[in-house]
């Protein structure tokens, strides 16, 4: 076995030792949600943590003298990549590796040189997307299938949902054995600005170009998303417009959500077929749990409805300069 191929071992190891001894499995049961607390499994290893405007890092794991130890996580990327490289440097720490200062953090299959990265990579993807998570949510979503899986769009709506990078759940699906590693590598090389367009209207240019786009659906309802200021929802919505009934974005989301794209189509190649209501959604503030409600109901009377779409927003973002204090 190639030292490389030890690396991935030794990484994928450590983080399923980790995660039975912080019970994150059911914990993550317990909390109905399907995201990896990395930084408060930081914390809960007695590790300082602290976010910095670092200039040409990503990360660092310190070690000063003996036993003393810290994490350092760039404070000017977004949270998925704070995320990922917050698992890194505590594959870092896990391993025992000595103190490491991290320019560029890739993928495990990456053609790193040395075998201490791959293996905090590895650390890293198996800590943030673990097979049992990366299945549960998959199913969560009807995704539980090859052909689904196999399309990048789905694997990107996939990655959001897992907290996770796009590359590093591509990743996670061929080290899972969930889809041959030649296929899962292919899928790594669809760049997400090209998903991410294809789900925004003709002519619609978002405000930020590194702001994801979520694709709600009904599966949806009633989990959490953890998005980031900027974000842009897509929802494609029936709607029994000649019936009286309209879609509406309840009042108290305004704070937390703006709309910025509003379209209604009509399928006329069917008789009495429902208008189809195209609405984007913009993140425009941080908040650390906010409800974001739709009501399928007549304008005139709010008490008849036809049903409701309603989720769970954490639009923080990504952490702040200074020292983390604990998750709530």
């Amino acid at each position: 076995m190639s030292l490389q191929s030890q690396a991935i071992l030794a990484g994928v190891d450590a983080a399923t030792t980790v995660h039975r001894m912080l019970r994150t499995e059911e914990s993550a049961v317990e909390r109905s949600s399907p995201y990896i607390d990395v930084f408060g499994a930081i914390d809960e290893l007695a590790v300082p943590l602290y976010f910095a405007p670092l200039d040409n890092l990503l990360g660092a794991c310190i070690r000063e003298h003996g036993p003393a130890v810290g994490i350092v996580v760039t404070s000017r990327r977004r949270l998925h990549i704070q995320r990922f490289t917050a698992a890194h440097e505590l594959g870092h720490f896990v391993l025992e590796h000595e103190g490491s200062l991290d320019r560029e953090i890739l993928t495990p299959w990456s053609s790193r040189k040395d075998p201490r990265e791959t293996a905090a990579d590895s650390f890293a993807a198996e800590f943030l997307i673990p097979n049992w998570l990366l299945t549960m949510v998959a199913q969560q979503h009807a995704w539980w299938d090859s052909s689904r899986l196999s399309d990048p769009g789905t694997v990107y709506q996939l990655s959001l949902r897992l907290g996770a990078s796009y590359s590093a759940t591509c990743w996670a699906l061929g080290a899972h054995s969930i889809l041959p590693v030649p296929t899962a590598a292919e899928l790594s090389k669809v760049p997400p600005r090209k998903l991410k367009k294809e789900l925004l209207p003709s002519g619609f240019e978002p405000p930020h170009g590194w702001a994801d786009v979520w694709k709600i659906t009904d599966r949806d309802h009633g989990r959490k998303i953890m998005a980031s200021p900027e974000d842009i929802l897509v929802l494609d919505l029936a709607e029994s417009a000649a019936a009286g009934y309209l879609w509406e974005v309840d009042d108290s989301n305004v704070p937390v959500v703006r709309i910025v794209h509003d379209h209604s189509a009509i399928d006329f190649d069917r008789i009495g077929a429902a208008t189809r209501r195209h609405l984007l959604l913009e993140i425009s503030e941080r908040s650390p749990d906010s409800r974001i409600a739709l009501r399928h109901h007549r304008a005139f009377d709010k008490s008849d409805s036809l049903g409701s779409l309603s989720l769970i927003a954490c639009t923080s973002g990504a952490h702040p300069e200074g020292e983390f204090r604990g998750s709530n």
